[in-house]
């Protein structure tokens, strides 16, 4: 569908009623990538984010920081793999790797109030999902300038940075 006719309201059932709302949204990063070791190191990193009304600022701040914690476990270290069989390669978490306190860097976080939702009468957008959505796209694009190659694919793991570090 076409987005550009649904902001209109042109090319919408009757019965339906569009609307796109997005949150303004930057995540500046600070990172390290060593090309022999393959490791990608978060050094710092900043959630910038309208959130429209922020009802209770330490709940939003929260879940934005839950979020990155979550969107850097994807970009970096869950894969589901399996064998030829079909069978899951990581079927504990003894094998299926999530982000802990060591991975998850120092995060800064800017909320800001600036565009109120105009769909409900507190002005309130959604948040949680803010600190996941960008953090895959933001780590594969540092990589991707510190190694001037084109990343296509998540997680980042050792083995796919040195691979593409000597491409």
């Amino acid at each position: 569908m076409n987005l550009d006719r649904v902001s209109a309201g042109k090319g919408v059932p009757n019965d339906c009623n569009v609307i796109i709302e997005i949150p303004m949204h930057g995540d500046p990063i600070k990172y390290e990538v060593d090309k022999e070791t393959g490791a990608v190191r978060v050094e710092h990193y900043l959630i910038a984010y309208d959130v429209g009304r922020a009802v209770n600022p330490m709940l939003v701040e929260g879940q934005l920081v839950g979020g990155f914690a979550q969107g850097l476990g994807g970009a970096l270290l869950e894969e589901f793999a399996f064998d030829a069989n079909g069978q899951p390669l990581a079927a504990s978490f003894m094998d299926y790797l999530l982000p802990t306190s060591e991975e998850v860097p120092d995060i800064e976080v800017l909320i800001t109030e600036d565009a109120p939702s105009p769909i409900n009468p507190l002005g309130v957008k959604g948040a949680g999902e803010g600190g996941t959505a960008a953090v895959g796209g933001a780590i594969a694009n540092a990589v991707a300038d510190a190694l001037g190659v084109e990343v296509t694919q998540l997680p980042l793991s050792p083995q796919r940075v040195i691979e593409l570090a000597s491409a």
